[in-house]
C-alpha cells in the first residue's frame, strides 16, 4: 500500500504478525531444544521448522509477485490471498497459514460490510469497498425541490429511485 492505512491491508499484516508470533515460538522451542542436548542436530532443525519454509516461500511469491506488482487493495488482496490459499499449493500447512490471514482480512471486510448494511453507514475512506456513495449536488436544489424529489422517487413505480440502494451504485 502507497498510504500504507488501507483496512484490509492492515487486515493481511495483521494476519502476517500472528504467523510470525507463531514462528517466533517454533524458534524458541528449538532453542530451548538445543540448550537442553548439545549434540542438536542440523537436520532436526531443520526438521522443526520445515512448515515454515513452504509457507515464507508461498507467502514470498504471493506478497512479492502478485500484491506488490499489480499494487492490489481492498478486496483484491482478499481474492489474491483466497485463490493462493486454495489453488496454487497443495501444501496443507500453507493452506492453513493463509486461511488465518484470510480470516483477518474477512474481519475488516465483514466489519465494512456490517456497517453498510445494518446501519446504512459507508466507512471506506480508502475506497476499497466494492459499494460507494453517489454523489449528489445537493446544494443547488432548491428546499421544495428536494422535498418534491424525494417524495416522487420514494412512491415512483419505476425501479432505480424506488429502492434505498439507489443512493450507492457498484464500483467497477
Amino acid at each position: 500500500s502507497n498510504e500504507g492505512g488501507e483496512l484490509i491491508c492492515r487486515g493481511f499484516c495483521n494476519g502476517l504478525r500472528e504467523l510470525l508470533r507463531k514462528y517466533h515460538e517454533k524458534i524458541c522451542y528449538v532453542e530451548q531444544l538445543a540448550l537442553r542436548n548439545p549434540k542438536l542436530t542440523v537436520g532436526k532443525v531443520k526438521f522443526h521448522l520445515t512448515e515454515f519454509q513452504s509457507i515464507f516461500e508461498a507467502l514470498s511469491t504471493l506478497v512479492l509477485d502478485k500484491l506488490e506488482k499489480k499494487s492490489c487493495k481492498g478486496c483484491q488482496i482478499i481474492g489474491l490471498v483466497h485463490h493462493a490459499a486454495h489453488f496454487l499449493n497443495s501444501d496443507p500447512s500453507v493452506t492453513l497459514a493463509f486461511e488465518s490471514i484470510l480470516s483477518h482480512c474477512h474481519i475488516v471486510w465483514l466489519n465494512l460490510m456490517e456497517s453498510w448494511m445494518c446501519y446504512g453507514l459507508l466507512t471506506d475512506s480508502y475506497g476499497e469497498f466494492f459499494i460507494k456513495e453517489r454523489a449528489y449536488n445537493l446544494c443547488v436544489m432548491k428546499q421544495d425541490e428536494m422535498r418534491e424529489d424525494f417524495f416522487s422517487s420514494m412512491f415512483s413505480k419505476e425501479k432505480p429511485g424506488n429502492s434505498i440502494l439507489s443512493e450507492y451504485e457498484w464500483k467497477a
